[in-house]
């Protein structure tokens, strides 16, 4: 037996030129059957260091105490926690910044976008210790998936700061030995994941962040079909309209627009464009995901919203911006009533909505449509329209389309 043999001085191994710098590949050149060879390895200088950076990294992942990390998810509001969480392929693409759901190469697309379509993922691997998946394979063979990560986050203003975070400080993961990565990647985007939903639960209403586990995830829906798409904005808001304003952002020409997110009536079919917004469904969820949650100005927007569309004293079941609705639904408007009473109910200081100005669409049934601050009515007057024409009997039939 011999033992304590170096490669240079070995008869049955030779090392092989690799293009892998973080690997030592070998090949039998003398192997006698019936022989028994046991390798010892170590890591190489800078896996190792790398190894180690990234352990402690798990440092920066503490739900108790301050972390450089932590400041920055604190920055994060729940717009920007859809976008570094979810996002299905549609509403991707509809960002027009290239991205679209992360393709791993004999799987497919993923689910979402942001890291939930990942996790989902890990959390069948993980179970099996499933590391011939093509996911595991993905990671080995290269750093796209970590690259993909940082580089959509990075290109948007919410999530910006996140992404140079895990640009940053995903380093030294690039550098880890190949077979190691999928360990490690699990590890480290399974401490950011954890880190983004606590923040997601503690910025909702009590209810949410003290509530059951079963709570928190129902939650969750508040995100995954609440966000800013821009081919489906609501209808702009009265310029009247009383603090806190609805939020902006600067659109391509480097101009002022309102940005307030929508609801998805269901994803994916159901995102973007003139098919994502429908009042029946969205008065139905709007007490459930907005007003439960805390989320109390953009259960507001949605409401003055969809009021600025209201015409034959219905609202729009297809919203289309407000200006291509389709009023084809008898019982949005009831849904819609129905919701501004919990606001009131639920809402600290709720009655000022009452009071809120409305930007009128159709000012009339018959009348052309109106730009946002021409027609300005109280909501609580809009709602006495809405409840007049019902009561005088409402026999307006939408016109089949062509």
């Amino acid at each position: 037996m011999k033992q304590n043999i170096q490669l240079n001085e070995s008869s049955t191994f030779e090392k092989v030129d690799s293009a892998n710098t973080t690997e030592t590949v070998l090949n039998f050149k003398n192997f006698k059957p019936g022989s028994i060879v046991v390798i010892k390895v170590s890591l190489l200088a800078d896996s190792s260091r790398a190894v180690t950076e990234v352990r402690n990294l798990m440092r920066e992942f503490s739900l108790i105490k301050q972390t450089g990390f932590s400041e920055v998810v604190k920055k994060l509001n729940l717009s920007d926690l859809n976008r570094a969480l979810y996002r299905c392929d549609q509403e991707e693409r509809d960002e027009g910044k290239g991205f679209d759901t992360y393709k791993i190469p004999g799987y497919g697309n993923l689910v979402y976008s942001g890291l939930q379509g990942f996790i989902s993922l890990l959390s069948k691997i993980r179970p099996k210790n499933d590391l011939g998946h093509p996911m595991c394979d993905n990671l080995r063979q290269g750093n796209w998936m970590i690259d993909y990560i940082y580089q959509r986050l990075k290109a948007d203003e919410g999530t910006e700061e996140l992404g140079k975070w895990i640009e940053e400080n995903t380093k030294s993961l690039k550098v880890v030995p190949s077979y190691l990565k999928p360990a490690y990647f699990d590890m480290v985007f399974t401490g950011i994941y954890i880190m983004l939903i606590e923040h997601s639960h503690r910025s909702m209403s009590s209810f949410v962040n003290k509530g059951s586990i079963f709570v928190k995830a129902l939650s969750m829906g508040s995100l995954q079909f609440a966000a800013y798409i821009k081919s489906a904005d609501l209808p702009t808001l009265s310029p009247k309209l009383s603090p806190p304003k609805p939020p902006t952002r600067l659109d391509e020409n480097k101009k002022e627009i309102q940005a307030c997110i929508s609801l998805s009536a269901g994803l994916p079919h159901f995102s973007v464009g003139y098919m994502r917004n429908w009042g029946r469904d969205t008065f139905i969820a709007l007490r459930g995901l907005f007003i439960l949650t805390g989320r109390y100005q953009e259960a507001r927007y949605h409401i003055l919203g969809y009021a600025a569309c209201l015409r034959h004293g219905l609202i729009p079941n297809l919203l289309d911006g407000g200006r291509n609705s389709r009023f084809n639904c008898r019982d949005a408007v009831w849904w819609w009533l129905y919701c501004i009473k919990c606001y009131v109910e639920d809402v600290p200081n709720g009655l000022k909505i009452l009071e809120d100005k409305v930007s009128r669409i159709f000012p009339t049934d018959d009348s052309a449509a109106q730009q946002a601050g021409q027609a300005d009515q109280s909501l609580q007057d809009v709602m006495q329209e809405a409840l007049s024409r019902h009561f005088q009997g409402v026999t307006f039939r939408e016109k089949r389309w062509k």
